[in-house]
């Protein structure tokens, strides 16, 4: 297969694996004009069109189709070949795109960030920390971190956290003057800051384990953020109650100020798993980083 074919395979495939030719480009570090350019010379060579195209979308004809399928396992064995002898030596340099949720970067990154940078100095790191549900092939990322039902098929899943609560506080000083709810129904009686997603612009609901049901509870919402950390905060001022992921709260230097408000119906969250693609074009890096990141919390 000459270099022209190939680069032309390979361009093909992944605007068939992401569906778009901005995400192609984006995935492939090119511009969308380059990647158009060589999608057109690649359907004059074979003489038919390999995708239907409108304004708002892009999908394979039954030519490009079986273009795919009878070219995709040749064009990732060469693709890992190349990409493997381009990291022969035992300097790992390159990148990783991560995307995660603003937990994961509290509780999975940050306490490995440091480690990561003076393991790897040759290896740029980008980090998107974003609440929504991303598509990493799509968006062009590396590797992801999220929990483990979340996940997109066909990922590599390496499970980093076990599950964990979502734990409700109050400041001991706001139940020195209000109380402390005792039950589930008593909680509409008292002041709740809300947290607001800031890429789904949603707010998070306040739901508690009844009964092994997890159950919606009215909340009295005073006061909404769009941080965890700032939700937090006004816990601890006394402005109300507050929610935060207990792994998080464990980690607070003044955790002795606030109140467990009922821990007993508190609901549990899945694992936590770092996923990324098989054939990912800075697979080596991207493993580098996953085992460092498993070996830190793992203990091995």
């Amino acid at each position: 297969m000459n270099s022209i074919l190939f680069n032309q395979l390979t361009i093909f495939h992944a605007i068939a694996d992401t569906g778009s030719l901005s995400a192609a480009a984006k995935r492939l570090g090119m511009t969308a004009p380059s990647v158009s350019k060589s999608l057109k010379l690649l359907e004059q060579d074979l003489g038919v069109s390999l995708f239907y195209r409108t304004t708002r979308h892009i999908s394979l004809t039954e030519e490009g189709t079986r273009l795919r399928e009878q070219t995709a396992t040749a064009v990732r064995s060469l693709e890992t070949a190349v990409n493997e002898l381009k990291n022969s030596t035992d300097k790992i340099s390159g990148s990783v795109k991560i995307t995660l949720s603003r937990f994961a970067y509290y509780l999975v990154l940050r306490p490995v960030l440091t480690q990561i940078r003076q393991s790897y100095p040759d290896v740029l790191l980008e980090i998107s920390v974003n609440d929504a549900t991303v598509d990493i092939v799509q968006q062009g990322f590396d590797l992801g971190i999220r929990f483990a039902d979340t996940l997109d098929e066909g990922m590599i899943a390496r499970r980093v956290l076990p599950p964990f609560q979502l734990g409700l506080y109050a400041a001991k000083s706001y139940t020195q003057r209000f109380g402390l709810p005792q039950t589930p129904d008593e909680l509409s009686a008292h002041d709740f800051i809300a947290y607001r997603f800031g890429t789904a612009n949603r707010l998070s609901p306040l739901i508690l384990d009844i009964d092994g049901i997890n159950t919606p509870i009215t909340t009295r919402n005073t006061l909404i953020m769009n941080d965890i950390d700032a939700v937090m905060d006004a816990v601890k001022m006394g402005l109300g109650l507050g929610q935060t992921f207990a792994p998080i709260f464990d980690e607070r230097e003044d955790r002795a100020d606030f109140v467990a408000v009922l821990p007993q119906h508190w609901r549990t969250f899945p694992p936590v798993s770092l996923y990324y693609q098989e054939h990912s074009k800075n697979r080596r890096c991207v493993r580098a980083v996953v085992a460092l990141i498993l070996g830190y919390f793992q203990g091995g």
